[in-house]
């Protein structure tokens, strides 16, 4: 049986800031359902509401040999800056 790659979507304007050097993202995301690359999961395993983690993520965990074209190289790590505002689930909200 073959894997199938999940095809990568380009990411509607609306989502995307530029501060300086940085893209900020707005990004909600379900755990377990793929959403978000595989590092930024396990970054937000873990994370409270409010709180910050600065992550080196390795090329097996970031988009590996695909890349996200004109966004994101193909074979490059990323340095992600994750803050959790808000956590939504089974009918509760927890929020700053």
């Amino acid at each position: 049986m073959r894997i199938q790659e999940r095809q990568i979507r380009p990411l509607p304007i609306e989502v995307l800031r530029v501060v300086g050097n940085a893209i900020l993202l707005e990004h909600t995301t379900r755990l377990g359902g793929r959403q978000a690359v595989a590092g930024v999961e396990h970054t937000l395993v873990g994370m409270k509401v409010a709180s910050y983690r600065k992550v080196s993520l390795s090329l097996s965990l970031a988009h590996r040999d695909k890349g996200v074209p004109g966004f994101i190289p193909a074979d490059a790590g990323l340095v992600v800056e994750v803050w959790l505002r808000a956590i939504v689930g089974e009918g509760k909200v927890m929020t700053l």
